[in-house]
């Protein structure tokens, strides 16, 4: 053990140590000897943990574990099948107010300062970090909120993706007015710094790329390529342009850095395509395909090894301009600009007496949309591909999860559920960004959402996140009866305008169709929030069809253990069982 926190509030005792091995563990002493414990894996290195408030005030634990901070509170004796005691954990992001494009330092040690010394603002705490050899004088705001970073870019950028294999962040931008000259830079994420060089394949340093910096041009289109051909891997960038022009780069780092920076990265382009006439508006890569998207048209081309050049080997045209390019199951998957989703496969025919490809339509949504953005996820617990959804944003806050029908071709896609947002969905993300301590299996009724079951974020127009999950029909079900006896409550929905007619109409049996099956995640935290449950269930009838809706999760394993108590303490049980489930749902993903 390294260190070790405690504090007692109302004859309870907490108490919070922490491992050289990366471990906290947290034990609970109750005013009748009782005591309950559990352990947190939160990294590799040593854990090191500081009580964060005063005598009597609700117990706050700091915790620094590899160089990050972190916050603990609102403990209670663990729920039903949920072994928790700190509900709440939350990361802690020093940033410096007057200056929010410095990088985030990192944490080894912290002190609470008395709170005479600083301020007395209520709900701050004065802390000394240490960060390296830095010593920092801070106020922990104990209100959780947003901590924005703010990365300086010398223009206006138009496209950005983050490259797991350069470790940085690619991003198009325009410098200049009148004209402005369109360029790349390579954002070291850490330090803010464009670490990116123009230069051709023999090294040569220049202002811009070949290709790049021609005036009044604009990057419509970016995205890395993985080629394989021959036993051989190469990694591409391809960047569409708008006057008509299609790129690929190579990027690499160099050998030797400059004294006390890191290692530039050189870029250069090796292939590309003039005079197509119309924008670049979308690209992909796959195996040894190149794939792009001008306006109406979809177009494959190759790398001829020959001629050192691409080769087109394929077109198609579409109904309205494609936006998004993406690999379905095997097939292409298109997001048009007027209507919606298209599903276009190269099956293999016969002309002229010699094998080709042609590309066909195979599937469609039948509904028009004004589409924003698509992402592919999971739609069963084993990831099979016929089950795969595709979740496509449009322009009026609304998402749909359409199903393709792959063993039938030529069948539209069906619509499995809609949903209305508060704001539109510009751009879905994947990624795995649960800090350590909430990593978690799928239970309760979760569905994976990816095979390494990521995240799935939406970034909306108002600055707002969403986060999406998939739940098996007992899951939802428990939930859409939740959500509809919440809808009718007065103190959960207090400006709901509801008549006698509606309560005399009213039936909070779910009823799956595809307008029902999304479920309002900010609605049940404010059941969660205001501990309403049990109001919701005080009539027998709802509370009986409760009880069989928690006894259909997971086969009925988990109330097996609620129904061998005495009648007294089964109502009690299925309420715990209730909440549990929601914090496991309602947890945030940041």
């Amino acid at each position: 053990m390294d260190s070790i926190a405690s504090c007692a509030v109302e004859g309870v005792l907490y108490t919070v140590m922490g491992f050289r091995s990366g471990e906290l563990i947290t034990v609970l002493f109750d005013r009748h000897g009782k005591q309950s414990a559990h352990s947190d894996k939160l990294s590799g290195t040593v854990t090191r943990v500081l009580t964060g408030t005063e005598p009597g005030e609700e117990p706050v634990v700091l915790v620094t574990s590899d160089s990050e901070l972190s916050l603990m509170t609102n403990f209670e004796v663990p729920g039903f099948d949920d072994p928790s005691i700190a509900k709440t954990k939350h990361r802690i992001w020093p940033v410096d107010m007057k200056d929010p494009k410095l990088p985030c330092p990192p944490v080894d040690s912290v002190t609470v300062l008395p709170r005479h010394l600083l301020s007395e603002n209520d709900g701050t705490v004065p802390l000394l970090l240490v960060s390296g050899p830095t010593l920092l004088i801070t106020e922990l705001q104990l209100q959780p909120g947003p901590a924005h970073r703010h990365i300086p870019v010398d223009g206006t950028p138009d496209r950005i993706l983050y490259s797991h294999r350069l470790k940085c962040l690619i991003v198009a931008l325009r410098k200049g007015t009148q004209p402005s000259r369109t360029t790349l830079a390579f954002i070291d994420p850490d330090t803010g710094e464009d670490i990116g060089v123009p230069s051709d394949k023999h090294g040569n340093i220049y202002e811009y790329a070949r290709g790049l910096g021609k005036p009044d041009d604009k990057v419509m289109a970016m995205a890395e390529w993985e080629y394989k051909k021959d036993g051989h891997v190469w990694h591409f960038l391809i960047i569409g342009m708008y006057k008509e022009r299609l790129m690929v780069m190579s990027a690499e780092r160099e050998k030797e850095a400059p004294e006390g920076k890191q290692p530039r990265l050189r870029y250069w382009t090796r292939f590309q395509k003039k005079g197509l006439e119309r924008p670049v508006y979308a690209v992909l890569g796959h195996g040894e395909q190149l794939i792009y998207c001008t306006r109406e048209c979809i177009q494959w081309e190759v790398i001829d090894a020959v001629d050192k050049k691409l080769r087109e080997v394929d077109k198609y045209e579409l109904a309205s301009p494609g936006t998004t390019l993406m690999m379905v199951n095997g097939r292409l998957a298109v997001l048009c600009n007027n209507h919606s989703v298209e599903i276009v496969e190269r099956s293999a025919t016969t002309g002229n007496g010699e094998g080709s490809e042609s590309a066909q339509l195979i599937h469609s949504d039948p509904k028009d949309l004004n589409p924003f953005h698509m992402i592919e996820v999971s739609g069963s617990p084993g990831n099979e591909p016929s089950s795969s959804l595709i979740l496509v944003s449009d322009r009026f806050c609304g998402v749909v999860g359409l199903w393709t029908p792959w063993q039938s071709p030529g069948r539209d896609c069906e619509t499995v559920f809609t949903a209305e947002l508060p704001a539109s969905i510009r751009r879905f993300a994947r990624g795995r960004t649960r800090p350590l301590w909430s990593a978690r299996k799928p239970r309760y009724g979760r569905i994976a959402m990816t095979v390494d079951d990521s995240e799935i974020l939406g970034v909306c127009l108002d600055g707002s996140l969403v986060e999406f999950q998939l739940l098996s029909m007992e899951a939802w079900r428990l939930m859409r009866f939740i959500l509809n006896l919440a809808m009718m409550d007065e103190v959960i929905n207090p400006f709901n305008n509801i008549t006698l007619d509606d309560v005399k109409h009213f039936e909070p049996e779910p009823s799956p169709s595809p307008d029902t099956m999304h479920i309002d995640g900010d609605e049940l935290q404010r059941c969660v929030e205001k501990g309403a449950l049990e109001r919701l269930m005080a009539l027998p009838g709802h509370m009986n069809r409760f009880k069989e809706l928690l006894d259909e999760i997971e086969d009925g394993r988990l109330t097996d253990r609620i129904k061998s108590r005495a009648d007294e303490d089964k109502d009690a049980g299925y309420f715990t069982l209730a909440y549990t489930i929601l914090y496991y749902f309602l947890a945030p993903a940041l």
